[in-house]
Order: C-alpha cells, then structure tokens, then sequence
C-alpha cells in the first residue's frame, strides 16, 4: 500500500468488515481462485505456484462440503500453473494426496478433477 493509505481506502470497506470476510472459508477460497488466475494470467509462474501450495494447504485443512467445488477449481489452477512453467511432474505425490482426501471425504468433483490432473502428468 501506499504512504497513507488504509486498508479502508483500498478494499472500499471497512476493516471490521474485511475481518469477517476472511473468517469465512468460502470467501476465502474463492479469493484465492480469483488470484491465483490472475497470477496465472500475469505470467507470474513461480509466485502462482508458492501461493497454489498454499492455497492446496489451506483447502486440505478445511472440512466443508460447500468448499469443495472451490477447492477443485483451486486444484485446477494449480496445476496449470505447474503445467505452465513445466514442472507438472512435480506435483504428483500433491495431487495422490489430494485424490485420498477427497475419496475420504466424498467429495466427487474433487476426484475427478485431481484424477484429470494425475493422468496429466503422466501424459
């Protein structure tokens, strides 16, 4: 931020109201979706893959069924970012985790997309 300028000034509200927007993990994730496409589409590789490990950590430690579609879409731009900088092959061992947590966990579009992206990376 700028010399003066508040968070307030920043995200157009206050900062009462950006804390109770990161206490809820939807909000949350979706935030992280929205950027890390912007990171993707920046071309700014190696931040959008530290940030994806990140968000990948943080979607693992949430338990809620109404994430799980964002959470998907996260595992997804995740790998396009590793895809894109070529190192897809990296993110194996990730995604077989990712797949047993959402076996566990029922979650079905979390399957098929973290089963999408391991047979990815043995293309």
């Amino acid at each position: 931020m700028e010399t003066g300028e508040t968070i307030e000034d920043k995200l157009h509200c206050t900062q009462q109201r950006a804390n109770e927007i990161s206490l809820v993990a939807e909000c949350q994730i979706f935030l992280y979706v929205l950027l890390l496409m912007k990171l993707i589409d920046d071309g700014d590789l190696r931040n959008a893959k530290e940030f994806g490990d990140f968000v990948l950590q943080r979607c693992r430690g949430v338990n809620m069924r109404t994430i799980d579609s964002f959470a998907a879409k996260a595992i997804y731009f995740i790998s396009v970012a590793y895809e894109k900088s070529y190192k897809l092959t990296e993110i194996r061992p990730l995604m077989f985790e990712a797949y047993k947590d959402c076996c566990l966990h029922q979650n079905q579009i979390g399957q098929a997309t973290t089963m999408n992206i391991i047979i990815r990376t043995y293309l």
